[in-house]
């Protein structure tokens, strides 16, 4: 993802990460280029990350920069975050997709 995750943006970030539940068993959420990130945004991730876990499925957030890893934990939804080594440096080498949106 790139840009700002707000609530303008956040439709059509349910419908990309509901496609992605329903067709994958792993979804990983690149967050490399995101500036920065709302309530309804980090609300959004953590309902995916709830269905993912009623549907038996993985979910998280990978390559997080700084500022967005520390407004996630400030909002306590750290619990989204899978460190892959990648925090903040580019894009994650994991085998699973990242979803992009643009801003």
């Amino acid at each position: 993802m790139t840009g700002a995750l707000d609530v303008t943006l956040v439709g059509r970030l349910r419908a990309t990460l509901d496609e992605a539940l329903e067709t994958s068993d792993e979804v990983l959420v690149n967050l490399f280029g995101l500036r920065t990130i709302d309530s309804s945004g980090i609300r959004e991730l953590l309902r995916a990350q709830a269905r993912a876990a009623t549907m038996e499925k993985s979910f998280g957030v990978v390559a997080s920069p700084p500022g967005v890893r520390q407004l996630l934990e400030a909002a306590d939804a750290a619990g989204l975050l899978v460190d892959r080594g990648t925090e903040g440096e580019g894009p994650p080498s994991t085998e699973a997709s990242p979803l992009s949106a643009g801003d």
